[in-house]
């Protein structure tokens, strides 16, 4: 773990600088910029500076080009510290084409009778603790084991995942007008053996009415909108699917999500709850709908309205025809 500074509560009584070597076989590289400062970088304001110095085999400075390796320097100015711009922090990194060295510097740089701010996140609308970034590692781990999970269906033979999907379709209506399947407890391996899992036979089912298969207390008929993550203003963080932070400064085809309604099924009463009901955003890409709600077809839950529509460009046409076969002719 990077060093915790603290100068969140009190003032500096003097001026500190301070430089800790860190072992990136115990930090992960990505990791190096996070620590209990919060923020460092600003959308419209201060960012991260990078400065690259190159050396030959003699440690001499030269150009780049004739270099044997590079020095990497990172520098940051917090934004939230008072006085203005008395938190510096930087990083330094040494590197060949082979990759970084073990070691890596972070340094220090704080003034005398300094804080720094200690703010909630910008999209927190009830939570007022001090905001501290994710770990880039720990975020890219949560979406291996995603991805994972998703790829261990993907062991079904494709006769025996075509076999296992017409089993579950023919079983999965009864009679009455809604020909939905309602929640179940127990059971889930057969209903995740039914989904196609190769691209080709996702989209060959997105022609397909849905199988109706709720699995999950919170699964229901509720459509999945398409609308753009800038339009939300609900303070929305992270994708209820994967968990991974949405941008906050989305460029197409990322700035479109899947909104969805859940409302909870109550066995007791056989009904959908109204006093339960939890509006959710969801990267609109197939692998993170199917991971929550494996029941999705395009043909029966995706709706994109005649305001979304009329906005997209040929980027995000392209993305939904790619992700979810839909047509735009």
């Amino acid at each position: 773990m990077v060093p915790h500074i603290a100068v969140l509560r009190e003032p500096t009584v003097y001026p500190l600088q301070m430089t800790f070597l860190i072992d990136t076989e115990k930090v992960a590289i990505s990791d190096l910029s996070v620590d209990n400062l919060g923020q460092w970088n600003t959308t419209h304001g201060r960012r991260m500076t990078l400065r690259k110095f190159y050396f030959s085999r003699d440690r001499q400075r030269c150009l780049e080009g004739t270099h044997y390796f590079t020095v990497v320097r990172k520098t940051y100015v917090h934004p939230n510290s008072i006085p203005d711009g008395m938190v510096r922090k930087i990083i330094w990194q040494a590197c060949t084409p082979e990759g970084y060295a073990r070691y890596a510097l972070i340094s220090y740089d704080i003034g005398i009778n300094t804080v720094v701010e200690a703010i909630p996140h910008g999209n927190s609308k009830r939570n007022t603790a001090v905001y501290q970034r994710k770990e880039p590692s720990l975020i890219a781990e949560r979406k291996r084991e995603k991805i994972k999970r998703l790829s261990e269906r993907s062991s079904l033979e494709p006769e025996d995942a075509f076999v296992a999907m017409k089993h579950a379709r023919l079983g999965s209506y009864v009679a009455g007008p809604s020909s939905v399947t309602l929640y179940e407890d127990g059971n889930y391996e057969e209903v995740e053996d039914a989904y196609p899992l190769t691209h080709e036979e996702l989209m060959s089912r997105m022609a397909l009415p849905s199988l109706r298969r709720f699995t999950r207390p919170y699964h229901n008929d509720e459509p999945f909108s398409v609308v753009f993550l800038l339009d939300q203003h609900v303070g929305i963080v992270q994708c209820a699917s994967c968990g991974v932070d949405f941008s906050r400064q989305p460029q197409p085809p990322e700035d479109l999500v899947l909104e969805h309604v859940e409302r909870f099924w109550n066995q007791r009463t056989c009904t959908y709850s109204t006093q339960q009901m939890q509006k959710k955003y969801i990267h609109a890409r197939l692998e993170c709908v199917l991971a929550r709600y494996e029941y999705f077809t395009t043909l029966d839950f995706l709706v994109i309205s005649h305001d979304v529509r009329m906005r997209l460009t040929n980027i995000h046409q392209q993305h939904l025809s790619i992700e979810f076969g839909c047509s735009f002719e």
